[in-house]
């Protein structure tokens, strides 16, 4: 549920305990936003995770704020990294796309240890397509020109003991990122084999968790639960109900008797109906209206 509002300084501020993926389906009926600001939110690795909540800023024309930081040792989410990954994304002048590049910031923290750089973003000069494995491929070949390797992991970063994070022999980390690898292998219509596929998912292994990493994600036969609705990976059923884009207000599944809700057209709401299943490639549901199919959004059903 939503906290607040409550009176900061003349300002009325609510906060939402969740992710925004779920905010955006449970308060669907709230305004749109005016402004986002992501402070170092590791687009990077969190590349599946944001890509929806980017697009529809994107389409949206709404303005974004993100932040990234640079310290000495080079640790970090760049500013050189960022600037790179929303370009690639979005584009760069002729009205829209990334606007605002501030990869030098004068103001610094630690003793000038810690600098933050900023990028706003404002629309995009292409259509972003629905899913993310589509542009995963771009932004790997604009990074890995850049010298950043791209292995982003599929579903909600799970915080486990440091030694667990980020290792070779983490085999739950090595077929989280494989699997975003796997999925842009098989895209759009230069998809890959299977062979070529793995290949490539061992090859950014390598790259970003060092030499053999691919090779120890082949070895262990490692196989992720997957989300019977929209097919993603995950490690927690608890964390992936957090950003899966099939839950509504409350989980759903195929063969589920629901209604519609909070639709401009009044007179299909209350409407009642059964839920086929979820369209992967449209992000939508297939309901089952008085014999006849029609797409709609999660956020627009109810059980």
């Amino acid at each position: 549920c939503v906290l607040g509002p409550v009176d900061r300084c003349g300002l009325q501020v609510s906060v939402f305990p969740h992710t925004y993926q779920r905010y955006q389906v449970v308060c669907h009926g709230a305004e749109a936003p005016q402004f986002v600001a992501l402070f170092h939110p590791g687009l990077d690795i969190h590349y599946f995770t944001w890509y929806p909540c980017l697009k529809a800023w994107a389409d949206a024309r709404c303005p974004v704020l993100v932040t990234a930081y640079r310290r000495p040792a080079g640790l970090g989410e760049t500013p050189a990294l960022v600037k790179t990954l929303l370009e690639t994304l979005v584009g760069t002048g002729g009205g829209a796309g990334m606007w605002v590049v501030e990869e030098e910031n004068p103001h610094s923290a630690d003793g000038g240890d810690f600098n933050a750089g900023y990028f706003v973003t404002l629309g995009s000069q292409g259509v972003l397509p629905v899913a993310p494995d589509e542009m995963y491929f771009s932004v790997y070949q604009a990074l890995t020109k850049a010298g950043y390797p791209f292995a982003p992991r599929v579903g909600y970063l799970d915080v486990g003991p440091a030694d667990e994070r980020v290792a070779a022999g983490n085999v739950r980390l090595l077929a989280a990122v494989a699997e975003g690898a796997l999925r842009a292998a098989k895209a759009g219509e230069d998809a890959c084999d299977d062979a070529t596929a793995q290949a490539f998912a061992a090859a950014v292994l390598d790259q970003a968790l060092g030499p053999e990493s691919g090779a120890a994600w082949l070895r262990s036969g490692v196989q992720r639960a997957a989300c019977a609705n929209c097919g993603e990976g995950y490690d927690s059923a608890a964390w992936h109900c957090a950003i899966c884009p099939a839950t509504g207000a409350t989980e759903l599944q195929a063969g589920d008797r629901v209604h519609l809700a909070g639709l401009q057209r009044e007179e299909l709401n209350r409407r009642e109906g059964e839920l086929v299943e979820f369209n992967r490639a449209k992000q939508r549901w297939v309901v089952r209206l008085d014999g006849r199919d029609a797409l709609f959004r999660p956020a627009n059903l109810a059980r």
